[in-house]
């Protein structure tokens, strides 16, 4: 494979003229003149290329290495889905409106499997 059949963020295997990365969702398209893109994708940072390869690791570097990607990965999860939503709202009267609203999606969701199961019925 060319260098042109790589996507440049996660070096996934890329068909010719597609203009997205399908792994990673990165755009392929050439950038205009005179505008600088941002990066995109879903993993838009560089991947490291510090790491030793997995034959010169060591049972106690690869519990540190997991350990490091471990909290990384921690650090970018956190405050995600409903428990990060109502520790945001920092009101009672927010934490209210999350609860109302879980559980008016709740009852929707249990109408949506009633209807179902009855139509079969």
């Amino acid at each position: 494979m060319t260098a042109a059949t790589r996507c440049p963020v996660c070096a996934a295997r890329l068909r010719d003229g597609v203009v997205w990365c399908g792994q990673c969702h990165t755009d392929l398209r050439p950038a205009r003149p005179g505008t600088a893109r941002p990066p995109s994708g879903r993993r838009a940072r560089a991947l490291p290329t510090d790491l030793p390869s997995a034959t010169t690791l060591t049972p106690e570097q690869t519990e540190a290495l997991a350990a490091e990607w471990a909290q990384r990965l921690a650090e970018t999860e956190r405050g995600a889905g409903l428990p990060g939503l109502v520790a945001r709202t920092g009101s009672t009267g927010g934490r209210a409106a999350v609860a109302l609203g879980a559980g008016v999606g709740l009852v929707a969701v249990l109408l949506l499997v009633m209807v179902a199961v009855g139509a079969l019925l």
